[in-house]
């Protein structure tokens, strides 16, 4: 989970009036851009993983803001995020910082997928539990940037049900534990494909092997991997010698 602990609606409205409207519901996002930059100035973060960020990356720039890009794997150098991040980087002539995903340090400190023998030794290691708001303070530290700095977010009331909910009672700018921003979160996919194919370019081909950006260990993403990318597949493997689990519980165990 992203965020942790929520507030409900009438309490986010009651701190921050200024990000909702006389209905109760969020400020649109045109015109949270203003309060956005009153607050941390012209540079942002943005946590980028695929097209929702790519379309607020997008959208942001046009709007003045200078990004901070990063990106965080859960297994390093799989091909095709390498890739992606390549082709963004020429395009929008930024380095895209890779991270180690939370996600990461929880599976492996949890011996997922690893030999006793191999998870003693991470045990022992006492890897460290980080969030992502422990990453944007980090960055937000090396890059100088305010004590009020925001993270640009590509979440979308129109993604869910549970992240319209989060959305409406968490308020469309957070300034708690993690500094966040929904930069465009009342758009539709059509608004976010639309402002992509203005600018021409292409997702990541993890779209269209997994339907998304493809970055849980899970059955489909395994054997997929398995069958077609040989060297990813051994990449997984490399951090988690027994992912193979995944393939064998589904076609043997049933």
């Amino acid at each position: 989970m992203l965020y942790n602990g929520g507030v409900n609606t009438n309490k986010a409205r009651q701190e921050h009036p200024e990000l909702f409207g006389e209905d109760g519901n969020p400020l649109p996002s045109d015109r949270l851009v203003d309060i956005a930059r009153s607050i941390a100035g012209d540079r942002l973060l943005l946590a980028f993983s695929g097209r929702d960020s790519l379309a607020a990356w997008l959208y942001l720039r046009d709007r003045g803001f200078e990004i901070i890009p990063y990106f965080c794997y859960t297994v390093p150098h799989l091909s095709y995020d390498d890739e992606m991040l390549d082709y963004y980087e020429r395009y929008f002539g930024v380095h895209i910082i890779r991270l180690p995903h939370p996600r990461t340090y929880e599976l492996l400190n949890s011996g997922a997928w690893m030999p006793l023998d191999d998870w003693a030794i991470v045990y022992y290691a006492n890897l460290p539990r980080f969030e992502f708001a422990d990453i944007e303070d980090y960055l937000a530290g090396k890059f100088g940037l305010p004590e009020t700095y925001l993270s640009a977010v590509g979440f979308k009331a129109s993604d869910s049900l549970s992240r319209r909910r989060m959305i409406h009672q968490m308020g469309p700018i957070g300034f708690k534990k993690r500094k966040y921003y929904f930069a465009i979160w009342d758009w539709r996919n059509s608004d976010v494909g639309e402002t992509i194919a203005r600018a021409g370019l292409k997702l990541s081909k993890s779209y269209l092997y997994f339907g998304s950006t493809g970055d849980g260990i899970d059955y489909n993403f395994v054997k997929f991997l398995r069958d077609n990318l040989p060297e990813d597949y051994q990449r997984v493997l490399a951090l988690f010698p027994m992912a193979d689990i995944e393939i064998f519980r589904y076609e043997c165990v049933k």
